[in-house]
C-alpha cells in the first residue's frame, strides 16, 4: 500500500508502522525519506473506537485543532467530512480494522471563505496489548498538501473526499489449501 505518490510525511509514518507491524519482512528501501520528527509529530493524532462503534479522536495536537477550527478530543472522526462522504470514510475505517493494514484518504479542505487546499489523511491500526486482532485504536496523520499559506490563518471547516486508498494486506494470510488425490 506504500505508494510513492504519498506525501513524504505520510510515507514516513506508514513505513514506520510497517517496520513495527512486520519486523521480519524485508525492507523495500522506502524508508529513506524520513522527515524531521517535529514536522511529523505536529500532524499525528490517535483515534479510539467508541462504545457505539464510531471512531473518536483520543488525542490530537493543538496544531491540528487550529487547522480544523475545533477541539478534536472526543469528536467523531467522520464529523470532519461532508455528510455525503461520511459513509465512505466509515467504510475505510472498517477496512483498516478488518484488514489490519493502513488506508489513506485524499481530499480537499475548504475554509469558510471558500479557499481550498489538498489534504491527505493516513490511518494505521495500532495493535492491542492483549493480542486481540481487532484494533481499537488507530494512528493517523493529517497532512495538508500544496501550499498551506493559500488558506492563510483560516481553518478548514469542510472536508471532502476525492479518493480513498483502502487497506490491503501486505503479507498474505494462510488460506485453505485443497489437495486432490485420484487413486
Amino acid at each position: 500500500m506504500i505508494d510513492r505518490s504519498l506525501h513524504p510525511n505520510s510515507r514516513a509514518m506508514l513505513n514506520a508502522w510497517r517496520r513495527l507491524a512486520y519486523p521480519d519482512h524485508p525492507d523495500d528501501g522506502e524508508g529513506d525519506d524520513t522527515p524531521a520528527p517535529a514536522d511529523l509529530l505536529s500532524h499525528l493524532f490517535v483515534l479510539h473506537r467508541a462504545d457505539d462503534g464510531g471512531w473518536v479522536f483520543r488525542n490530537a495536537g493543538p496544531r491540528l485543532s487550529a487547522v480544523t477550527g475545533r477541539v478534536l478530543h472526543d469528536r467523531d472522526f467522520t464529523d470532519l467530512w461532508r455528510e455525503g462522504d461520511r459513509s465512505r470514510v466509515s467504510a475505510l475505517l472498517a477496512s483498516v480494522t478488518h484488514e489490519g493494514e493502513p488506508g489513506v484518504i485524499h481530499g480537499r479542505g475548504q475554509t469558510l471563505d471558500r479557499r481550498t487546499v489538498g489534504l491527505e489523511v493516513s490511518l494505521a491500526p495500532l495493535a492491542r496489548p492483549n493480542g486481540d486482532p481487532r484494533p481499537d485504536r488507530m494512528l493517523g496523520l493529517y497532512q495538508i498538501l500544496g501550499v498551506p499559506e493559500a488558506i492563510g490563518s483560516q481553518s478548514l471547516w469542510t472536508h471532502a473526499v476525492e479518493a480513498i486508498m483502502p487497506a490491503a494486506r501486505l503479507v498474505q494470510r494462510q488460506g485453505l489449501r485443497l489437495v486432490v488425490s485420484n487413486p
